[in-house]
């Protein structure tokens, strides 16, 4: 969350916001809103987001992936 709604990190261009993120058809990269793109944009990384493989128990992803649909960020 520090990267994408805090931008703490002062990323130019700042990173999406993830809120309501599946309240869209899309993805902010364009891709398919779906819980496996969800997945391996998380675990493969993305331009400037690294990659997160190895960093999430299947547990953690679900409860990721659940407050993500919540919209609530």
């Amino acid at each position: 969350m520090h990267c994408h709604e805090e931008n703490d990190l002062a990323l130019k261009p700042p990173p999406p916001s993830l809120s309501n993120l599946f309240r869209h058809s899309t993805l902010p990269s364009g891709a398919p809103a779906t819980d496996a793109q969800v997945i391996r944009t998380v675990l493969g990384g993305k331009n400037k987001m690294p990659s997160f493989a190895g960093r999430f128990t299947e547990e953690q992803m679900d409860a990721l992936l659940a407050y993500l649909h919540t919209g609530i960020q």
